[in-house]
């Protein structure tokens, strides 16, 4: 009956998981971790030659005549670690084995450079000293440490969680280096001295604008709400404060808070609170919108009047008042907008690039419906969170029956799968429901609450 039926649904989401994961796990030569990249696909060749002719337009002879050289054939690299691809990996991973998703949670605190930058990516051959990518690593590595404890594991990680937490506002020309628009807020950005040089990036690095690496920075290549901020070439970062990396940030801030807690570093955990506390009052006095009854990216003219999913992410990091995360549930609820039979859409169904239904300009992505969920459910949410989970999980089941494929995002408007074949974060949409039928424990329970 029901029980059984149940039963069936739960695994197939477990199968979901591990057969897409355990195919892709590798080991790292050199260290012996065992980690999950982004997917096959993405093992990233050895960089070739000193990169593209911009004059090269097929012709065999350069325009003196010369014969143009041969390209460098190009080499397979032994590994290549994402940034935040890794931690969804390893919460992934532990539905099957805590020390496989310890292993890959360390692989990828460990890709990090000496200042403590964890980046976009690394590899053998190559990486993006310049530039980082979302910092969930202590969400990841406390929500793990719940799962599956392991205090060893949780020591090891920490100094390379601080490190990485602390490189976001390290000086950097007097200022804090991915300081917004105002003091306390954030910016996505690249360090452009580190940008490494011609033929030392893939051939679709080679050339790219600093606006377009603080994009790949933001994990959501080609938000439509980036189109509006010009870059601050100065600053190198982008001329704004974006809600999303606030967000991200106070996360990271509380998440680390109880780690060094948990590991009794009192004086850091003390430090790391009050960091939160202030970047949430800050965040609520300059970000929030009565008008709109959401969190606004600050753009020199004012608040952008554009919304996408990250938007809410304010609500996974505890920020808002209970008054205003109900105004925030209010606008997920409205069809106009964000609900609908396959959600949540990256920018909003009313925004004008929600047609394109390409990469992150109105797709439906695995881990921005998860951290959303998160967010839903730490508020208490509960039916807006079972309702999201419930169809995020069936559009990603019915695209796996109907393919046999873990594709990388959907379509807002069909549920179709689109992307790669096989992204290994695709079965965040199945995660995120075996949490919401399981009630599995969100990882600030049990530490008490920072107030904003």
């Amino acid at each position: 009956g029901e029980k059984r039926s149940r039963s069936t649904a739960r695994q197939e989401l477990v199968e979901s998981i591990t057969d897409n994961l355990m195919w892709t796990v590798l080991l790292q030569p050199g260290t012996g971790r065992r980690y999950a990249p982004a997917g096959r696909r993405w093992i990233f060749p050895k960089p070739r030659g000193p990169g593209p002719d911009p004059t090269d337009r097929g012709d065999p002879r350069k325009a003196d005549g010369t014969p143009r050289p041969e390209p460098a054939p190009l080499e397979p690299d032994d590994w290549t670690v994402f940034g935040w691809d890794s931690f969804f990996n390893a919460l992934l991973l532990a539905t099957a084995s805590g020390e496989l998703a310890w292993s890959a949670l360390l692989a990828g605190i460990e890709s990090r450079y000496s200042n403590g930058n964890v980046p976009n990516w690394r590899s053998r051959l190559g990486g993006t000293p310049d530039r980082s990518q979302p910092p969930v690593g202590s969400f990841a590595a406390l929500k793990l440490h719940h799962l599956h404890p392991d205090l060893d594991a949780l020591a090891a990680a920490y100094p390379g969680l601080l490190a990485w937490c602390d490189w976001w506002v390290a000086d950097k020309g007097g200022r804090p280096r991915r300081e917004g628009l105002i003091p306390g807020l954030l910016s996505w950005g690249s360090d452009t001295a580190l940008v490494p040089g011609p033929g030392q990036v893939p051939p679709w690095e080679e050339g790219a604008s600093g606006h377009l690496r603080a994009a790949w920075e933001s994990g959501q290549d080609d938000l439509p709400l980036w189109d509006e901020a010009e870059w601050d070439p100065e600053r190198q970062v982008l001329a704004m404060s974006a809600v999303d990396l606030c967000s991200y940030r106070a996360l990271d801030l509380e998440c680390l808070s109880r780690i060094a807690r948990i590991l009794g570093d009192e004086p850091t955990a003390h430090r790391l609170t009050a960091d939160y506390r202030h970047l949430a009052a800050t965040v609520n006095k300059v970000l929030w919108s009565e008008a709109a009854g959401l969190y606004l990216d600050e753009l020199p003219t004012g608040h952008s009047t554009r919304v996408a999913a990250s938007n809410f992410l304010p609500l996974i990091a505890g920020i808002p008042s209970p008054a205003r995360a109900r105004r925030m549930a209010d606008t997920l609820r409205d069809p106009h907008r964000f609900r609908g039979d396959w959600m949540l859409p990256t920018i909003s169904r009313d925004d004008p690039a929600f047609a394109d239904q390409h990469y992150w300009r109105g797709s439906i992505w695995p881990p921005m419906n998860y951290l959303v969920l998160q967010g839903l459910r730490r508020y208490g949410f509960a039916r807006l969170a079972a309702d999201l989970a419930r169809k995020g999980a069936e559009m990603f089941l019915a695209d796996r029956r109907r393919t046999g494929m873990c594709r990388e995002y959907f379509d807002a408007r069909t549920g179709r799968g689109c992307g790669q074949r096989f992204q290994s974060w695709g079965p965040l949409l199945a995660l995120g429901a075996l949490e919401q039928d399981s009630e599995d424990p969100l990882p600030w329970h049990g530490h008490g609450q920072p107030q904003p």
